[in-house]
């Protein structure tokens, strides 16, 4: 009886052993960039013996860098409303219409892409509209720029009117709905239909850009799940977030934490408000060539993970260069790394 059950158990044990899954991380890609700060200007021929990469606070080991050079495919997140203006007073109220209508930021924009480059603006209204699509030839780009600035004013007469209301004192208050007069679920719409259009509708081999454009009046609060279900979609995809107008008089609150960080989470930059402010077209172009340059030309990076799969698919990253690389750099550096990775994890049966 008893080596009976000896047998069945150890039958049973080999049983679940040839059943038993191995999970293992498959090889992890990001792109990267490192750049001088005071002149924009990319530093090349960096090799993995320049880099050192951390997971999760673990020492990872680069198997491959490559410095490449791919197409963009844009999607421009422009703000409606106030959340297109640029000066703002102490109590983040927009003094005044930026000068330049934005039109020499679209200029720059229109005189930058490349041939195989695709821009696509959505709004942050109620049903994250397309104004335009990758289809739309670029030669009416400053059209759709012309449109987007009309219908932002539309926009904020509406809102103004459906969420202003007046107190007991005669003061204007505002519907918690808005912020500024701007729908704050607004900037999450606009988020969720860019991530699904640029996974459908950009070229194969394109790197994946979402440009917000003065982004401070449509931002809200994201509850936990939510901001690891984008954080998960965006390292996926590999999607890079550039800002065009820092405001360096609003304090970032909590409600504006997710949004106003995608940049430094995915490893892309920030500008500040001065270029939506400024007349000087050299200046503005310069700034916006600058940014295309460096987000077509990046160090693609290679590893697989040696942490454990219990981690889940998000972890922490840190690039940092060794005494090789910044010997290389020769200079004060920044260096553009996304701070969170996607670790695909597959599964096969051990067979013995």
């Amino acid at each position: 009886m008893i080596k009976s059950m000896s047998r069945f158990t150890a039958g049973f044990l080999t049983l679940m052993a040839m059943l038993t899954a191995n999970i293992f991380a498959a090889p992890t890609q990001f792109t990267a960039q490192v750049y001088v700060k005071k002149n924009g200007k990319m530093v090349e021929n960096l090799t993995a013996q320049d880099f050192q990469l951390f997971e999760n606070l673990r020492e990872q080991n680069i198997s491959k860098v490559e410095r490449e050079t791919q197409p963009l495919s844009i999607v421009l997140i422009p703000m409606l409303g106030e959340g297109q203006y640029c000066d703002t007073s102490f109590f983040i109220i927009p003094n005044s219409p930026p000068s330049n209508d934005m039109s020499k930021v679209a200029d720059a924009f229109h005189k930058y892409l490349g041939e195989d480059d695709e821009f696509a603006m959505i709004l942050p209204d109620k049903d994250a509209t397309i104004l335009r699509g990758f289809n739309v030839s670029n030669d009416d780009l400053m059209n759709n720029f012309a449109e987007f600035r009309r219908i932002s004013d539309r926009s904020q007469v509406t809102i103004s009117n459906e969420t202003s209301s007046t107190d007991s004192m005669g003061m204007m208050q505002t519907s918690t709905e808005s912020y500024s007069g701007v729908r704050v679920n607004y900037a999450e719409n606009a988020l969720d239909k860019s991530l699904g259009y640029l996974q459908t509708q950009a070229k194969e081999g394109n790197r994946q850009v979402v440009f917000f454009l003065r982004p401070f009046y449509n931002l809200s609060d994201l509850a936990a799940d939510r901001e690891t279900q984008l954080k998960q979609t965006i390292a996926r995809q590999g999607t890079l977030f550039n800002w065009i107008g820092e405001d360096k008089y609003i304090t970032v609150g909590t409600q504006f934490k997710f949004f106003h960080d995608l940049n430094e989470m995915t490893g892309s930059e920030r500008e500040p408000c001065k270029l939506l402010k400024s007349n000087n077209v050299t200046n503005i172009q310069s700034v916006v060539s600058g940014m295309l340059s460096r987000l077509r030309t990046r160090y693609t990076i290679t590893y697989t993970s040696n942490n454990q799969p219990s981690l889940g698919n998000l972890r922490q990253a840190e690039l940092r260069l060794t005494k090789s690389g910044n010997k290389k750099a020769k200079g004060q550096v920044v260096i553009s790394a996304p701070q969170i990775v996607f670790v695909d994890q597959n599964t096969i049966a051990k067979r013995f």
